[in-house]
């Protein structure tokens, strides 16, 4: 019994020194970066805000060359709504007008277009990827994809010289959809109607308040079929 206590204790002294060795190491270790984080250089913000982006390596300072990241989120429309709150949406105009700055910006020597996006307007669509095409003769220009980038966002992506997709992105969607709604009945319910003067043939083609006629029906169906066959043949090419 003596001596099985004994092994005991021989075991707990060790195991307890061992702990302490450990301890001390520790300590020895916190020691050593508080000496460190004392002989450490605090810079304040405002100074290092005055510090060129080439003194970070953010930028080729001898040759200033930049690559070029343009944001393309949101649903794509040809114009911004007048209301629209600011927020989201890639719009005609102000993508054309990003794609513009860095084609002819020489310190861009290439461009990274992050597309997350669902799709949307058709036209718009196709003239952003013309002027995407267009930036690609003078430089290269490369589509990444964030969660989605699926209809219109493909669209963009396919004008691109290379494309980059997350393991978990959607993307894809070859396909158009067009139409309009018909609130005629909705408008009898309340008590209300429409009347309209117009101009043309089809100028009415789109009003809420009837139906296509059969030729406005054959016109609607034409413009989508055409394009459905240019997203396809440029998903094809």
């Amino acid at each position: 019994p003596f001596a099985m206590w004994q092994a005991f204790v021989d075991r707990r002294r060790q195991k307890n020194q061992g702990t302490e060795y450990k301890t001390n190491q520790e300590e020895d270790k916190k020691s050593r970066h508080r000496k460190k984080m004392k002989k450490a250089m605090f810079v304040d913000v405002r100074k290092l805000s005055k510090v060129k982006p080439e003194a970070l390596s953010l930028q080729d300072a001898a040759n200033k060359q930049k690559i070029s990241v343009i944001f393309a989120t949101g649903n794509i429309l040809n114009q911004r709504p007048k209301f629209s709150s600011g927020q989201g949406g890639i719009y005609t105009e102000e993508l054309r007008a990003a794609l513009e700055k860095v084609r002819m910006d020489r310190t861009v020597k290439s461009v990274v277009i992050r597309i997350d996006s669902p799709g949307g307007d058709a036209l718009a669509s196709d003239l952003m990827w013309h002027d995407i095409q267009r930036l690609r003769e003078v430089k290269p220009v490369v589509a990444s994809m964030g969660s989605v980038a699926a209809s219109g966002g493909y669209y963009l992506a396919m004008g691109c010289n290379s494309i980059i997709a997350e393991p978990l992105t959607i993307m894809g969607s070859i396909g158009v959809v067009g139409g309009k709604f018909n609130f005629a009945r909705l408008y009898e319910r309340l008590g209300l109607s429409k009347q309209s003067i117009s101009r043309g043939k089809f100028a009415e083609a789109m009003v809420d308040y009837r139906g296509y006629t059969q030729e406005e029906d054959a016109l609607a169906t034409e413009d989508i079929e055409n394009s459905y066959r240019a997203f396809r043949d440029k998903a094809a090419a």
